[in-house]
Formats: C-alpha cells, structure tokens, sequence
C-alpha cells in the first residue's frame, strides 16, 4: 500500500501537533506521508522550515486543490474557516479530516456530509476521543452493567486560557463532551439548555453550563471554562450500583461502589495517533469500494455541530 499523502491547513498549535505526528507515522508505520504544510502566515511556515526543516510549503490552500499529489488534507485551520477550505477540498475530490468542529454552522455540517457522498470521498471530523481508550473502557464498563441503572453523566472541560476575541467556549470545548456522550450512551440528546457568560469579554461566553437530557431520563452535566485555573477533562458516570471516573487527559478510570475504590486497567493510546491512522484505513477501503465504518465520521461532526448550536 502507497503511504496516504496528506497535507496539513493550519500551521498553528494544533496544526503543528499533527504535523508532528504525521511525520512519526510516516517512520514508523509507513501508511501516511506529510505532503505538505499550508499556513496564510508566512512567520508561522519559518518557524515550521525551523523545525521540520525542507518540506513543501505554501501561503494559500487554493494552491493544492488541483495538485494531483495531495490525496487527502487535515485541516486546522481556524474554526470560522473549516467550512469553506473542506467544501473546496471535496469539491475537488480531495479526502478530508476536518478538526472539531466540523463547521460552525448545522446547515454547513451537514452540506460538507453532502459533498462527500457526492464526491465519493470520505470526511472525518476530529473526534480524538473516540480512539481514547480510557473512554472505551468506560464504554465498556457502561455497557457491562456494572453501574447498575445510569443516573446522569458530569463532564468538566475546564483550563485557564486569555481572553479570546474570536472564539467562543462553547464552540471550542464543547465538540468534545457532547461526541463522548454519543460515544459512551450510544444516543444523542432530545433537549438542550445552557447558560454561558463572558466575564473578561462581552464578545463572546467564557463559561458555559450545559444540560442535556435523553429520552431515557438520563441526564447530562457539561462544564465548559475558560477560566477555571485547572485545566481537566473528567467524565464521571452516576449509576445506581457504582460510580466511574474517567481522567481523559490521562486516561485513568476508577470504580467507586460502596465498599470502596478500585482502578481499573487502561493501555492509554495515542489518540491523535489513531486518529489520523484511522482516517487514511478509511481512505483506502473507499478507494477500493469497500465498506468501511468511519468511527468519527462528518455525520457525527455534524450531530455535534448541532448541538453546539442548540447551546448557544
């Protein structure tokens, strides 16, 4: 198998991250292969040159929608702009991962959903924790009964950040805990509240407290905030037998039942690693007009984006 080529949009911290990782894969799996680095930024692509040295570089993505060398493209560019860059890229029968979230905008999500199936080409969304094993452990542990009956979820997507002027908290944490629920409850929420607030800024919430409720009765807390000192990323599953905590960051479940705690085994994962290792399997099943099943798949994206807006 040829290695994917993929091209990376958005050179910032994320950007950088992945480009990082891509460049591992690239060494130590062989089935990906960086083609590329696109950033509107020309100090930014000096600081890339400095760092990963001679690859391919350019100032505007438009330059790679008819270079027949780029199969595929991960975009990290700024969220306002997802919608446009993937829609081109598809567009262009290009294959795409798009970071969360997929647009900002319902109707954009799901358009980019559409373009896809009509371009016969596959579009992922930056769902990372859906290869974290820590939370299919938790799954696992949900499914397994040992909770007992599932009371409500708490998540708490919290770490202290600068006033920010073009992004709101929603939008930026929220993607994350919503995907885990789906993930974990196998379900999406039939109703949404949420009160947010800018405390620094008035451009936009700097915290946000969601509730979202299922058909089941279950129901779930989210936490989002920019301005708690600590940054976490906890998911805690109420049940009526016992209770399970989940550090994502680190990857650690723990058990709470009335007679005590007990840890239970996680391999932690390279999340982004999957992810991205994932994206290109689905590449090629679809090249060869298999079935494959896209675990973080755009119409996930899209139901989260959905929600995202249902919040706000």
């Amino acid at each position: 198998m040829q290695p994917l080529q993929i091209s990376v949009v958005g050179a910032g911290y994320w950007g950088k991250k992945v480009i990082r990782e891509i460049l591992n894969l690239a060494k130590t799996t062989g089935k990906v292969s960086l083609s590329s680095v696109v950033d509107n930024s020309p100090s930014i692509l000096e600081q890339c040159a400095k760092e990963f040295g001679p690859l391919t570089y350019h100032l505007n993505y438009r330059d790679l929608l008819s270079d027949p060398y780029v199969s595929a493209v991960h975009i990290c560019s700024p969220n306002a702009s997802h919608f446009e860059i993937a829609s081109e890229f598809l567009r262009s029968k290009k294959d795409v991962l798009v970071e969360k979230p997929l647009a900002l905008r319902t109707r954009e999500a799901y358009e980019l959903v559409r373009l896809a199936e009509t371009n016969s080409r596959v579009l992922s969304t930056g769902h990372l924790h859906r290869f974290n094993n820590g939370v299919k452990e938790l799954k696992r542990v949900v499914d397994s009964g040992v909770l007992g009956d599932i009371y409500y979820l708490r998540l708490q997507w919290t770490g202290l950040l600068p006033p920010q002027k073009e992004r709101d908290v929603i939008t930026d944490l929220g993607p994350h805990p919503f995907d885990i629920c789906n993930d974990v409850l196998g379900s999406w929420p039939s109703k949404i509240s949420c009160r947010g607030r800018g405390y620094r800024t008035r451009t936009g919430d700097e915290v946000a407290f969601i509730t979202a409720d299922y058909l089941n009765g279950i129901v779930a807390n989210i936490e989002l905030s920019w301005l708690d000192h600590e940054k976490r990323r906890d998911v805690t599953v109420v049940g009526s037998d016992a209770v399970a905590t989940l550090d994502c960051l680190d990857q650690k479940l723990v058990l709470q039942r009335p007679d005590g705690t007990e840890p239970v085994s996680v391999a932690p994962s390279n999340t982004l690693g999957e992810e991205i290792l994932h994206f290109a399997d689905c590449v090629e099943q679809n090249r060869k007009s298999a079935a494959y099943a896209n675990l973080a798949s755009g119409a996930i994206g899209a139901s989260v984006v959905r929600l995202l807006e249902a919040s706000k």
